[in-house]
């Protein structure tokens, strides 16, 4: 059995991210919907996200969110709501 490619998709389950003010994350390649938790235990939800941006988002460790998430999906205006 093949290990899953966790760069490319997560199948919308939580993943632990290393990260200064991300601590879990998750993408659902089938919604394009991904999903952030931030240290301060907020947590939110993104969508449309091209897979290419979840993957740089993943391989951006341990700086995913300055180097990535913040231009990727703040700056760029994709629709988000709070999850809790």
């Amino acid at each position: 059995m093949q290990a899953a490619d966790l760069s490319r998709d997560t199948k919308g389950e939580w993943i632990q991210i290393q990260s200064d003010n991300v601590s879990m994350a998750g993408y659902d390649a089938s919604t394009q919907r991904m999903t952030l938790m931030f240290d301060n235990g907020k947590s939110y939800w993104y969508q449309p996200v091209d897979q290419s941006v979840w993957t740089d988002f993943y391989n951006a460790q341990p700086h995913p969110w300055s180097e990535v998430g913040y231009t990727a999906l703040v700056k760029s205006g994709i629709p988000y709501g709070r999850i809790n």
